[in-house]
């Protein structure tokens, strides 16, 4: 995974993981790490063989086939359990054995947490959003589930691209320009039939954020900044909220202090808008409108870039 902030992961597997891995990699469209490279982080996948529960317990504080050493860090999440040292350049992460239809996509989707994890310390953020992209530029649609992002991305004319339309991955360059890659729809996935897959590493630079609310006619209105961080909060929190369970708990307080500083950077350099739309009008229209306008003081004006790994 190359990620427009400068952060490269790579992913490897071990033992059983292997076909996990090459799921995972196939919803993805991640290509095969080159012969010498040096990737900036490694996330070492293996399987141990417990079975999975609500409420997993850590009961190795050490990963399989490492010395034993007091200063590792064991994370447990539904399904599997994160292993990291400060002396260690790997993530470990171990996948439980689980059972339904369901099972893998929920391990996939907790999977990512270490990348997201160490976007928020570059300033970016994974939100619960459609990514779409127009020659004028790209947008992010957020909000609740139910509140009409799938909808609006399957009314989408031609002249639009869908990216995504759950979760996308903002990710903040040196510069102080901001990017956004999409992310898989993890309901598409049930027992590792991939229909559909997301590339993942093609990232566009962001040109508005539109919240989106039912309404009877079609309207844009712009959002205070302080309105639009605290919307942006929410998007980022519930993506963290569905992958780990610790989030809102006390030793998670660190974590959402560091997703609300960043949402409330994004909602200083990038311009947010509520956005209404009605049953049959041509919202993005409403849309066009403001990515022709291009008010965002810092617009990358190089636009769309795709980019493979």
């Amino acid at each position: 995974m190359k990620l427009a902030g400068g952060r490269n992961w790579t992913l490897g597997a071990m033992d059983e993981a292997g076909l996990w891995l090459d799921a995972l990699a196939s919803v993805m469209q991640l290509p095969e790490c080159p012969v010498g490279t040096l990737p900036d982080l490694l996330f070492v996948l293996r399987h141990d063989g417990s079975p999975a529960d609500d409420e997993p317990t850590v009961l190795n504080p050490v990963p399989p086939g490492f010395p034993s050493c007091r200063e590792w860090r064991a994370r447990a999440c539904p399904g599997l359990v994160f292993y990291s040292h400060p002396r260690v350049p790997q993530i470990v992460c171990c996948l439980a054995n689980g059972y339904g239809p369901r099972f893998p996509m929920e391990q996939m989707r907790r999977s990512l947490l270490p990348v997201f994890e160490g976007e928020l310390g570059t300033g970016g953020t994974p939100v619960h959003a459609a990514l779409v992209t127009h020659d004028k530029g790209a947008a992010l649609l957020a909000g609740k589930s139910g509140a009409g992002k799938s909808t609006c991305c399957r009314r989408l004319p031609q002249t639009w691209e869908v990216l995504s339309d759950d979760m996308a991955l903002v990710s903040r360059a040196p510069d102080g320009t901001y990017n956004v890659h999409p992310v898989p729809t993890w309901s598409a996935i049930e027992d590792f039939r991939i229909r559909q897959s997301w590339p993942v590493n093609r990232y566009v630079s962001l040109r508005a954020i539109f919240f989106i609310e039912k309404a009877d006619r079609d309207e844009v209105l712009p959002l205070r900044r302080a309105t639009a961080s605290v919307g942006l909060y929410d998007s980022s929190s519930v993506c963290f909220e569905t992958m780990s369970g610790r989030y809102n708990h006390p030793e998670g307080l660190p974590y959402r202090k560091q997703v609300f500083a960043n949402a409330a950077s994004l909602a200083a350099a990038v311009p947010a808008y509520r956005l209404n739309v009605s049953l049959t009008g041509r919202f993005w229209e409403k849309i066009e409108e403001v990515l022709e306008k291009g008010d965002s003081p810092l617009f990358c004006e190089q636009g769309v870039s795709a980019h493979g790994a």
